[in-house]
Order: structure tokens, then C-alpha cells, then sequence
């Protein structure tokens, strides 16, 4: 299910009270307008202002999955989609509500694709709180359902089984699995096979090798790749901009260039921190390591820090 439908039933729901679309009927140039502003607020804004509209969504959708198979695959890309913005604001026990919820419609209404990218976002979850063997396990489910994935997903999958493994402590594992990724990336042509994907490039790719290789203590790899994900990131993808400088600020704090880091961190709050939780929670990691190597390094700095850093919903 291409990210671009669930957008558009997300646009129609917040304009008719009647969900638009069918397969017969095409998006119109007004729902088109309100996916651009969406997907901007997702990309650039963080995920946390839609976490409400998602799950109304997802819950309109399912009442009426079972009628039609159509609205089921739906209603399974609504429910991942709900998982990913519960799981960005912060709130990870929704996510995994909602991640079931999109496998259960998966299965049932044979959408491979969704269960397969379900799977890669529980992964990422998954190493994030450090579960390097949930992560694994979930890789080798998504390719399992989804054996013949193309070229974006099986670069994204082989990533994230190397951040898996990175937390197992298993270096081969996680080298091949970056050997892996990295082929499949550069074997891909054009856009990615599915909207959601379009984000997955080489910035991408270089913060799960910094993630991985830091898990695995490589410290010098790790920042050589976070450098190499702020560098290459593409001008639109603000949020994910703001996840790679907090990741190299917080590398760099662990050897000891709190400067260069407070530059970073300073840098990205200046510009507005996006209204993500899991970007936020990054950048307070990166302020607890500069904390940890000189606890009597501008103690004012760090609490109008992390005050800036507080997730409010409106």
C-alpha cells in the first residue's frame, strides 16, 4: 500500500465526512494540496501533530475493512501509518497496538507489502530501546513474508538487521549486514518502489552504519558515518537532519569535543527543533553526555537546553 493512498484518505478525512476514494475514483487536485501540507508537516515537523488524525483514520477505516478488501489493505497501511506516528511522538506502547493491528490486517487481507514495512518499523523500535534480538527477529519475518523485496526495501531490511546485530554485539553479523545494505542501495534505480520508502538513501544508510558501529563501540567509524549522514542528507528531510546532527553532537561529547557539540545541539534548537519525540529524546541524550564528561560545563546552558526540548502536544 503506497504511503501517497493513506495520505489521501487521511486529507479526505479531514475535509468530508465521508471517506473519499475507491479504486474507481482518482484523488482530486484539492486532496492532492492537502497531502503536499501533510506530507510536509510529516517530513519536516515531526509526526507528533498527527498522531490523533492518524488513529481516527485508522479506527474510521477498520469499521469497514471487512466489507470491502479494498478499504482492508486500507485500513492496514492506516494502522502502520497510526504505529509510525505513535512511535515518533513518543508513545511506544500505542505504536505496538497499532503495528498488531497492521498485521492482523495484513495477513488477512493478504498485503505483503504492509506486513513487510510493519516489520522494518518494528525493527528500528526494537534496536532503539537497545532489543538487538526482537530487532533480528523482526528482519527475518519481513523477509520471510516478503522474499522477493525490491532493491529500497531489502537496502532498508539488511540495515536493520545490522543495527540488530550491532546491539548483539555481533560484528560479522552486522558488517555483512551493512554490506548487504549498502549493495542493495546501490543496485536501486529511480525512486523507491513505494512512497514510504522515499526517504531511504545514502544519508539514511550512513546513520545506521554511526548507530550500529556505536553500538558495536566502534566510536571513530561510527562518527566518520554520522558526518557522512549530515552531509548527504537531501534539503527536505528537516527531521531527519535534526536526528543526525544530534547523533554525531552526542558522539562527539563521548570523546570529549563538548564544544563542537554544544555548536551542534545550539545549531539545531536556533533553527526549531521538529516535533518529534524520538529526535528530541536524541538531542537530551547528546546533552546528558556533555552533562557526563564535565558536569560543571554551563550548567545554565543545559537546563534552558533540555526546557527547549520538552514535547507538548497542542
Amino acid at each position: 500500500m503506497l504511503r501517497a493512498q493513506f495520505l489521501l484518505a487521511l486529507a479526505g478525512l479531514a475535509t468530508s465526512p465521508v471517506l473519499p476514494l475507491s479504486p474507481a475514483s482518482g484523488p482530486t487536485p484539492a486532496l492532492r494540496a492537502r497531502v503536499e501540507r501533510l506530507e510536509a508537516v510529516d517530513e519536516r515537523h515531526g509526526s507528533a501533530g498527527l498522531v490523533g488524525t492518524s488513529r481516527e483514520l485508522a479506527a474510521a477505516l477498520r469499521d469497514r475493512a471487512d466489507a470491502d478488501p479494498w478499504f482492508g489493505r486500507l485500513a492496514g497501511a492506516a494502522a502502520e501509518n497510526a504505529a509510525w506516528t505513535a512511535f515518533d511522538a513518543g508513545l511506544p506502547g500505542l505504536a505496538l497496538r497499532r503495528w498488531d493491528l497492521a498485521l492482523v490486517l495484513a495477513a488477512r487481507h493478504r498485503d505483503r507489502p504492509n506486513a513487510a514495512r510493519a516489520r522494518a518499523s518494528m525493527a528500528l523500535a526494537a534496536a532503539d530501546t537497545g532489543d538487538g534480538v526482537a530487532a533480528v527477529r523482526h528482519v527475518r519475518t519481513a523477509r520471510a513474508v516478503c522474499p522477493d523485496a525490491p532493491a529500497h526495501l531489502a537496502s532498508l531490511l539488511a540495515a536493520r538487521a545490522a543495527l540488530g546485530h550491532g546491539h548483539r554485539r555481533d560484528g560479522e553479523g552486522t558488517r555483512v549486514s551493512l554490506r548487504a545494505a549498502e549493495s542493495a542501495l546501490a543496485a536501486a534505480r529511480g525512486q523507491a518502489e513505494e512512497s514510504w520508502l522515499r526517504f531511504w538513501g545514502p544519508a539514511d544508510l550512513a546513520c545506521h552504519r554511526a548507530k550500529a558501529l556505536a553500538a558495536l563501540g566502534d566510536r571513530p567509524g561510527a562518527e566518520r558515518a554520522a558526518r557522512e549522514a549530515v552531509a548527504a542528507v537531501p534539503a527536505g528531510q528537516r527531521r531527519n537532519a535534526t536526528l543526525y546532527q544530534a547523533l554525531l553532537a552526542g558522539l562527539l561529547a563521548e570523546r570529549g569535543e563538548l564544544d563542537e557539540a554544544r555548536r551542534l545541539v545550539d545549531g539545531v534548537v536556533r533553527a526549531g527543533v521538529p516535533d518529534s519525540a524520538r529526535v528530541r529524546a536524541r538531542l537530551a541524550r547528546a546533552v546528558t553526555t556533555i552533562e557526563a564528561r564535565d558536569p560543571g560545563y554551563h550548567p545554565a546552558w543545559s537546563r534552558a537546553t533540555r526546557e527547549s526540548l520538552v514535547v507538548r502536544f497542542g
